[in-house]
């Protein structure tokens, strides 16, 4: 399950980088050598600067740049993913004399698929010609955008034309305006601008004399921004003329695919054997099968990464208990040097853990793969049962922001053909209800159970402490008015009279930083959501008519966006309230 690159044996992790192409068809043949070393030197670039990282071009291998970018891209080690403007058969008739160029490269892409239009599709005996034919392409293009975190664009700058080019294309990816062009998802729309690699080339037409002035401003390749920033960078093959601005997303990536490569194929195997049920052709789901690494190395990313929060948390707690008991013992109990220097110690050690928390980015890569295991756990069912909505459209603005660099991560690996439904009807809905409600239920029912034991423990523990103190003052107040003299056992109930108060906060800051209540609420409104939802599942079943098939898909469709909502909701929460350290 983990890739390898050359003989270096990098491990390459299951999360894309995902580059869009666009581009003029009728580049001039004594350019091509030109623009593929330009070509080249972006993919050595970005393989150097992110090794564990895949690349994905989407090319929907027209002539000219779509197939230029495409084979350097090949020879580059990356995947090639084919998304057709229209049916395979009438796209065809665009090149019918360069189809044999066009199937070999499709041989080599690990998907072919056609996305489907925002607007509604025509018959197949429709006529697809002339703005309707420009229609299927600016769809193509605009899903492209959607689903590319890098667009490499080879243009001659020229402003926009013609639906669905090339400069519309960039126009789209720079504004962010091809999300509204086929949502009203606004609220969304300060996440959706792209950033462009735009190599500066010019068309078949224009080496005459007339265009000698601009010349020489081809072959020269900017990084162009569609925010605030609103100037081009020009690119370097040298590391220090990258923008640091420019991939802090693509670092985000490449940390979890360094991740994912650390872990081992057993753990990966058993993550998925919780997911599927053994035999399975995975393909149907995604036939590059990225979508189920990614699932799996989130799943155990998170994993690994909670449990080393929790206790390094743990820690920091305990060792802010250890100063509050130090230094009352040594200000009531025992005033000497070795127990004063205890709480030094439990400082810096507990500075040291926060440190190793803050440093490392661990609550945030917890939350990250976390939100990215559980969303991808929607998409596997929701493909299994037919359903063709996007999971990214389920999210509001306030999660858009809250997970960052994930939507447009996600969105790169759902660059899929649509489900089949056939499938969905005969096995994927009892597969989809077998492991993902029934299990999910059941792993609800259980956490809310034993959270429930906890909330009631840690309530149970602070109380006796304020309890505690209360008699602790009692009893000081009584002995200091019969016994006038300095005692140790005096000494002591002071000591534990002003800890006890200390403690007690300290531990529901714990309890607080956990979430155990709230997760005590969250759980059972999750096991609750799933029996109903398991329960309608069943009822229709029982005909075992195709009538019931959409309302099937209709509950798994509202489950998966109850729970990848809620789940966003956990890393609003947690992200709104970061990580401090108690000092008081």
């Amino acid at each position: 399950m983990v890739e390898t690159l050359g003989s270096d044996k990098t491990t390459i992790g299951p999360l894309p980088l995902v580059i869009g192409v666009t581009g003029h068809r009728d580049l001039a043949p004594e350019d091509i050598p030109r623009i593929q070393k330009s070509l080249a030197t972006l993919f050595t670039c970005l393989r150097r600067r992110y090794p564990h990282t895949p690349l994905r071009v989407l090319s929907p291998l027209a002539e000219g740049a779509d197939r230029l970018v495409a084979k350097v891209a090949l020879e580059h080690g990356a995947e090639l993913v084919v998304p057709l403007p229209m049916p395979e058969a009438e796209y065809r008739k665009d090149f019918p004399h360069t189809l044999s160029e066009f199937d070999a490269l499709k041989a080599q892409a690990s998907i072919v698929y056609t996305p489907p239009p925002h607007f509604e599709a025509a018959n197949e005996d429709a006529d697809l010609s002339g703005s309707r034919r420009d229609a299927y392409y600016e769809n193509v293009g605009l899903h492209i955008v959607k689903h590319s975190q890098l667009i490499v664009a080879l243009w001659d700058g020229t402003p926009a034309a013609d639906r669905g080019g090339t400069a519309h294309i960039v126009e789209y990816a720079l504004s962010g305006s091809w999300d509204r062009a086929s949502s009203l998802r606004f609220s969304q729309d300060f996440t959706t601008c792209k950033t462009v690699w735009h190599l500066r080339v010019p068309r078949l037409n224009s080496h005459s004399s007339q265009d000698a002035e601009i010349i020489p401003q081809y072959y020269t390749a900017v990084w162009r921004f569609g925010d605030e920033r609103n100037h081009d960078v020009p690119f370097t093959a040298a590391d220090r003329g990258w923008p640091k601005f420019l991939f802090g997303w693509l670092h985000s990536i490449e940390v979890f695919n360094k991740d994912a490569g650390s872990l081992s194929p057993g753990h990966i195997g058993k993550s998925l054997d919780t997911l599927l049920p053994a035999g399975i052709n995975s393909k149907m789901i995604d036939p590059s099968e990225r979508i189920l690494r990614a699932f799996a190395a989130a799943d155990l990313i998170s994993q690994k990464y909670q449990k080393t929060t929790y206790k390094l948390w743990k820690w920091i707690f305990m060792l802010a208990g250890t100063m509050i008991l130090s230094f009352e013992s040594y200000t009531h109990l025992w005033p000497h040097g070795p127990l004063l220097l205890v709480y030094p110690m439990a400082f810096i050690a507990m500075t040291i853990a926060y440190s190793v928390l803050s440093r490392r980015r661990l609550d945030d890569r917890f939350i990250d793969a976390r939100v990215l295991a559980e969303a991808l756990r929607v998409v596997i069912y929701w493909r299994l049962a037919g359903i063709r909505e996007s999971i990214i459209d389920q999210y509001l603005g306030r999660h858009i922001a809250a997970i960052g660099w994930l939507p447009n991560s996600i969105l790169g690996l759902l660059t899929l053909p649509p489900p089949d439904i056939e499938y969905a009807q005969r096995d994927g809905l009892r597969i989809a209800d077998k492991f993902w409600v029934d299990r999910q239920l059941a792993y609800y029912e259980r956490q809310s159970t034993r959270q429930g034991r906890r909330v009631m423990l840690y309530r149970r523990f602070a109380g006796s402490l304020y309890g505690l103190t209360l008699v602790f003052s009692v009893v000081v107040a009584i002995y200091g008015v019969v016994v006038t003299k300095p005692s140790p056992l005096r000494d002591i109930l002071i000591m534990l009279m002003a800890s006890g108060p200390a403690v007690a906060a300290l531990w529901i800051a714990y309890a607080e930083k956990q979430g155990w209540e709230k997760h005590v609420k969250e759980y059972a409104r999750n096991a609750a959501l799933f029996a109903r939802a398991h329960e309608l599942i069943a009822n229709f079943g029982k005909s075992k008519s195709p009538a019931t098939f959409p309302y099937i898909q209709k509950v798994l469709l509202e489950l998966g966006k109850e729970a990848i909502c809620e789940n966003a909701e956990w890393a609003v929460l947690h992200r709104v309230k970061p990580p401090k350290i108690p000092l008081g």
